[in-house]
């Protein structure tokens, strides 16, 4: 067994690769930012649905516009309270059923208009085609919407109940906000929990006799291959033997653990299940 000094003790890693933890944590960071932004649009959302927050605003106009893939887009600018302010603009995409029911009593012998002025109480509604009015249907127009729409303190915000892309708010965040916080914990497990764990093993750990009684080689279906030891040690003051795995720098260390090959294993004197052995765990004492 190598001896060593008491802890705390000195460490450095014997293969160092700065840029490889630099982009590894950078990952994570970005994966982290990424779960906690859908986890913030998905508490949003089934906020803004399940509260209180559906009103009665007054429709200005609806408009289509077509993009440059040749499909269409349609919008709806209105007017919706807000409690204890002013009534605010605001403008918000709507499907096509809520476009069609909408524009539906517009349509003159010109056929349908892209822009719809609808009008205010006594007026009379008029379109991009013509300036004269729409209409008999477009007195009768529905003039209300129905809006999702909150107000704390500065900001505002407000969307139509027949959105576009309504439920697709719900749907994608509801889809991978948990996906990416399993991602974003085994990732954090990796890059942040473990080789701390290690350090400390180095720097504080107990020391004990241990015992390589197994190797192993995992191919990818890539062709990469992970080399792996497993060893046995008996903590101080247990009868029982626990068992611990190493993974192997290359095939140098892979041939030199042999089964049977004894080594020192370091151990935490408070969770004896976590070890590392000393002579491949990335560390050495100095």
């Amino acid at each position: 067994m190598i001896p060593l000094s008491p802890p705390p003790r000195s460490i450095r890693p014997t293969h160092p690769a700065p840029g490889l933890k630099l982009v590894a944590q950078g990952f994570l960071a970005l994966v982290l930012a990424t779960t906690a932004l859908l986890f913030t649009a998905l508490i949003h959302e089934l906020a803004l649905r399940c509260l209180p927050t559906q009103v009665d605003a007054r429709l200005i106009s609806i408009h289509e516009r077509r993009n440059s893939s040749g499909s269409y887009r349609h919008f709806a600018r209105y007017d919706y309270p807000v409690a204890g302010q002013a009534t605010r603009r605001d403008e918000s995409s709507i499907s096509w059923s809520a476009w069609h029911r909408l524009s539906k009593p517009f349509i003159t012998a010109n056929g349908r208009p892209d822009d719809i002025v609808l009008p205010a109480a006594g007026e009379v509604a008029t379109n991009s085609a013509s300036s004269q009015p729409a209409g008999e249907l477009g007195r009768q127009t529905p003039q209300r919407l129905a809006v999702r729409a909150y107000a704390i303190g500065p900001i505002h915000y407000s969307r139509a109940v027949e959105h576009e892309w309504g439920f697709m708010y719900l749907l994608i965040p509801a889809l991978f906000a948990p996906t990416l916080a399993f991602v974003s914990w085994a990732m954090y497990l990796a890059v942040v929990i473990r080789p701390r764990r290690v350090r400390r093993l180095y720097s504080h750990g107990q020391l004990t006799q241990g015992t390589v009684y197994a190797q192993r080689r995992l191919r990818s279906r890539y062709g990469n291959e992970t080399l792996f030891a497993d060893y046995t040690y008996t903590p101080a003051g247990e009868s029982k033997t626990r068992v611990g795995t190493n993974m192997l720098a290359g095939e140098k260390e892979f041939a030199a653990t042999t089964p049977g090959t004894a080594i020192t294993v370091l151990y935490d004197s408070e969770k004896p299940r976590h070890s590392t052995a000393y002579e491949y765990g990335g560390y050495v004492c100095l």
